[in-house]
């Protein structure tokens, strides 16, 4: 009430008197001569009357009744009808029906109705019900909850009702205060209990050194029996008695509870405090402790996949017999080790980064964190050095058979090429002397190098001198064969001069077994 202009509250241009319609609802009254006071006083004062009003129901929504069956201006109806609105919008449809009492005979205005339908969203429409008269109004609200200005038997007297909201709402702040420390309190406590069991859990024997003991601490608070004396406090509130709207309560009483309540608050604010001062340590550790504990169950998963991870790892098919077979069993390996293993890396140093998090920590947690960090870096490091090493073998081993393959072809074009070139040598006409080249020669070799690219040495080296570890003895003899032949060519070709015993050795050569025609670009 504080906030409401005291003129206006004592006017009485507007009261909630404690009756209620047919439906249930509280009503907020203007008395029939009400459009004088409306006209004088500012909407805005008004306004925060009405909320306060509102706001006495605790939820409940109002109907609001206004005899206009005086003369009154249009100016004041549309202030009446704006305010209303506001009201209906202020506090999320508080209004469930508005009555109002006007001969049918008489016209409103221009407007007539429509001013009190707010306006906006359909969720904050309300019920406009005009009556020609009291006597039809009492369809909807009995005379026994209406004052004697609407021909009522409710007994209402204003002076006490506004001493009585005065003393009620202090009251009502008051105890949402009390319940909101309260709720406070028990969350804490709740959150404590939890505490203390995550470090009991996880480390029993310094908690026991190191922090109090719960039990006595709620023992020797007696913080139970304080919450037990405090909701009991708090219940005389939701007795019928205490219902501002019924008007039946002695101040006294009202007073009484306020001075009830004034001193558990401050015994409330004692027990938090001291609640604070106890356990504002424990609850810095058991977070602590915590994070350790959820580090060390995630390193135990962690371990335990590579563990899995290892096992399928001996299982595994290393080599094909082709570029197809090879490239298949490495993304094979990729989407069965090399993708877990990735996940399991980012896993890791998330855990690593949350032990390094806090620099502060105690001489034990350190202890702690550096244990997991180490189980955790002694057993990664090695798994993480054996996939690396599978992975760079699966790609090796494709980019061998990828090699072989096209240089396999290469050699059997570059054979084809030189029969044809040299179609009409015959192995019986070697002698001690030079081929005689077309005179188109060079025009034909730079037309088939352009046509078919030579291997590069550094791919022939992979063929014969750095052979990666699983691809099969027979397989490494046809590679380094192929590879020295190969090279054998591309020396031959690079001279001015080819001998004929070159040419006839190459027409002999088989150049390996028939390859798959699969292409595959080198990567």
């Amino acid at each position: 009430m504080e906030n409401v202009n005291e003129i206006v509250l004592e006017s009485g241009l507007v009261i909630l008197s404690g009756g209620r319609c047919k439906y249930g609802s509280p009503l907020i009254t203007f008395p029939p001569d009400a459009a004088d006071l409306l006209d004088i006083y500012l909407a805005r004062d008004v306004l925060q009357y009405l909320q306060v009003l509102v706001e006495m129901v605790r939820g409940e929504k109002v109907s609001v009744v206004a005899d206009i069956t005086s003369d009154w201006p249009e100016e004041c109806i549309n202030k009446l009808a704006d305010l209303l609105n506001e009201l209906q919008a202020s506090v999320s449809g508080c209004i469930k029906a508005v009555y109002l009492v006007k001969p049918r005979g008489k016209e409103l205005f221009s407007n007539g109705l429509s001013v009190f339908r707010p306006s906006g969203s359909s969720t904050l429409q309300h019920e406009i019900i005009r009556v020609d008269s009291r006597k039809e109004l009492y369809n909807f609200i009995d005379r026994e909850q209406l004052t004697v200005d609407y021909g009522g038997s409710f007994k209402y007297n204003h002076r006490a009702a506004i001493e009585f909201y005065k003393t009620y709402i202090p009251v009502l702040k008051m105890a949402g205060g009390l319940l909101y420390s309260l709720a406070n309190l028990v969350y804490t406590l709740q959150t404590l209990q939890v505490d203390f069991a995550t470090l009991q859990e996880f480390d029993e024997s310094r908690v026991e050194d190191k922090v109090f003991k719960f039990n006595n601490v709620i023992s020797d608070l007696e913080i139970e029996k304080k919450i037990e004396d405090y909701q009991e406090t708090l219940e005389k509130l939701e007795h019928p008695d205490f219902d501002p709207i019924l008007m039946k309560i002695d101040k006294q009483v009202i007073l009484q509870s306020a001075k009830e309540l004034s001193i558990n608050c401050e015994r409330l604010q004692q027990v938090n405090i001291m609640v604070g001062e106890k356990f504002d340590h424990v609850q810095k550790m058991a977070g602590k402790f915590g994070l350790l504990k959820d580090c060390h169950d995630n390193t135990n998963e962690v371990l335990e996949t590579i563990d899995l991870l290892v096992q399928q790892t001996e299982n595994l098919t290393i080599n094909g017999s082709n570029a197809s077979e090879a490239y298949s069993l490495r993304q094979q390996f990729v989407t069965d080790i090399l993708g877990p293993t990735k996940e399991i890396m980012d896993c890791s140093a998330s855990i690593l980064e949350d032990l390094a998090i806090d620099s502060n920590k105690s001489e034990h947690l350190y202890a702690i964190a550096k244990d997991i960090s180490n189980n955790l870096t002694e057993n990664l490091h090695p798994f993480t050095d054996k996939i690396n090493k599978l992975n760079e073998l699966y790609t090796r081993i494709h980019l061998f058979h990828v090699i072989f393959e096209k240089t396999n072809r290469w050699g059997k074009k570059v054979t084809k090429f030189l029969n044809n070139a040299f179609s009409c040598l015959q192995h019986e006409d070697i002698q001690c002397y030079f081929v005689v080249l077309p005179s188109n020669w060079e025009t034909l070799l730079q037309v088939f190098y352009h046509k078919h690219p030579p291997p590069l040495r550094t791919h022939l080296h992979l063929l014969d001198q750095f052979v990666p570890e699983g691809i099969h003895i027979d397989h490494r003899i046809q590679a380094e064969t192929l590879a020295e032949r190969v090279s054998f060519i591309l020396h031959m070709l690079e001279k001015d001069n080819i001998k004929k015993e070159d040419i006839v050795t190459i027409k002999s050569w088989a150049l390996g077994d028939t390859m798959t025609s699969l292409e595959v670009s080198l990567v």
